[in-house]
């Protein structure tokens, strides 16, 4: 794992080095050294119900930010009933950089760089940060239990991603035993698939790390709660009438696929980013910070007690 292309390169280049022998067709390595920042990404943390509604997030000096309680993959099976995970819900530092030094106006009144950006994003982490509605809790509730179904699917596309693209590579001193019986053919299509749950999830926990990161030169349009929580029902399948205590969902798209309506929601990610044209400036901060979710990335991993 590197935040470096080039690195990671590297790093497979000096493992064909290593690894390579005569009638060995050059291996794959690109399944498990991967680009992305190691410390920064969303993971399975949950807030419940009743906490949520308290907005745990926003800490005072009498009440301390309360950090979500983390669902290991290793004692926790996906699809379980946890709670509401913590990037469906807002986080201390969504906008932060508002309030920097040098964007706001100083402690000894000089002009900050960008003033009017930092005055309205403090404006909307206000509004963002405040106890949210009953039925915004509602809906994350239902959320969850989506989440939890997508990542169940998106564990088992990578462990067929991961078993895929295995070798065995004969070196003096291994134990036989210890090695893959098959060579390997291909990796797992659902990983790879833009649509699939892979990408789904990874571009929700994407995003939310993103609006940590959000900067001046990203805008001002950012989501409020409602749209938060329309994107990611898009992504993920809205809920019931009976879930969220409302009659009508919030979108219809005119035309998608029936499986992707019934498995991920309303829309394919082009319309969803159409619809939410802040989730493609999250997009951009994303590919810049390489935000990395292990839990996600790596789950059958994690699922095993292996890390």
């Amino acid at each position: 794992m590197d935040l470096n292309r080039t690195a990671v390169e590297l790093a497979e280049v000096s493992l064909w080095l290593n690894v390579m022998h005569e009638g060995l067709s050059a291996p794959r390595f690109d399944a498990r050294l991967r680009r992305g920042n190691s410390l920064i990404g969303a993971r399975r943390a949950t807030y419940s119900a009743a906490q949520a509604s308290k907005a745990p997030w926003k800490g005072t000096s009498k009440s301390p930010v309360l950090a979500p309680t983390e669902r290991p993959l290793a004692d926790i099976p996906l699809g379980s009933e946890i709670g509401i995970h913590h990037f469906l819900l807002p986080g201390e530092g969504l906008g932060l950089r508002c309030r920097c030094d040098g964007a706001q106006t100083g402690k000894k009144g000089q002009p900050g760089l960008a003033e009017e950006w930092s005055e309205q994003v403090r404006e909307w982490r206000k509004a963002t940060l405040t106890a949210p509605a009953k039925s915004h809790v509602d809906r994350a509730v239902a959320l969850s239990r989506r989440v939890e179904e997508a990542w169940r699917r998106a564990a088992s596309a990578v462990a067929s991603h991961l078993s895929g693209l295995q070798y065995r590579v004969d070196v003096w001193g291994a134990d036989p035993a210890l090695l893959p019986a098959q060579q390997a053919t291909h990796g797992s299509t659902e990983f790879l698939e833009p649509e699939g749950p892979v990408a789904r999830l990874r571009l929700l926990m994407d995003a939310w790390c993103a609006l940590w990161f959000w900067a001046p030169a990203d805008g001002t349009a950012l989501p409020s709660l409602s749209q938060w929580l329309d994107a990611a029902e898009l992504l993920l399948g809205q809920p019931t009438s009976e879930e969220s205590g409302q009659l009508f969902s919030a979108y219809e798209a005119d035309s998608v696929d029936l499986d992707t309506v019934e498995v991920y929601g309303k829309a394919t990610i082009p319309q969803i980013l159409e619809r939410h044209p802040w989730l493609v400036a999250c997009q951009r901060i994303a590919e810049r910070q390489g935000f990395f979710h292990w839990e996600l990335e790596f789950a059958p991993v994690f699922a095993a007690g292996r890390v």
